[in-house]
């Protein structure tokens, strides 16, 4: 009688063991690599401090991060752009906010890889959509589609992009 009731102990000690695993590992999330749809970079020309890095995937969620990049000079952006990251806050647009950009970011199809010169002590912004790279000079361009694209980014930023010039 004693051996069933130890017998009973063990098994309810398993059972127990048993679903504490099962929830457990059904509450972990698996995680897959984002992918996003529009990935842009905006930093001043000057100095590699104060640099945005600003992420959108398809779902509509938008991460910006803030702080010192790699290089002086950049030519492509990805995941190792900071060298220092400082801030960091995502949020998710809305399907109409998510909507208005890539309807923008369409605008850019078609116009041909767009690099335009850039000044010196002023910000630089380079842009990622469709596998092609756009590059402008924020207070000197002419080429609308992108500014209104980066601009609407930049509205819609969880973290403040503040620009500023150096005087």
């Amino acid at each position: 009688m004693v051996e069933v009731i130890e017998m009973r102990y063990i098994f309810i000690a398993l059972s127990v063991i048993l679903i504490i695993s099962m929830v457990a590992c059904s509450r972990r999330e698996f995680t897959q690599p984002r992918s996003w749809v529009i990935e842009m970079a905006i930093f001043p020309t000057g100095s590699t401090g104060n640099s945005y890095f600003i992420q959108i995937d398809e779902s509509g969620a938008i991460k910006v991060s803030f702080g010192v990049r790699n290089e002086l000079r950049i030519t492509m952006i990805d995941e190792d752009f900071f060298s220092e990251m400082d801030r960091q806050k995502e949020s998710i647009l809305t399907e109409n906010e998510l909507h208005n950009l890539l309807t923008l970011a369409q605008e850019l199809e078609g116009t041909g890889i767009l690099e335009t010169d850039i000044s010196l002590g002023s910000w630089e912004v380079v842009l990622k959509y469709n596998g092609n790279i756009y590059t402008m000079d924020y207070w000197a361009s002419n080429f609308e589609p992108l500014e209104r694209l980066v601009d609407e980014i930049m509205r819609l930023s969880p973290l403040p992009v503040e620009l500023h010039s150096w005087s």
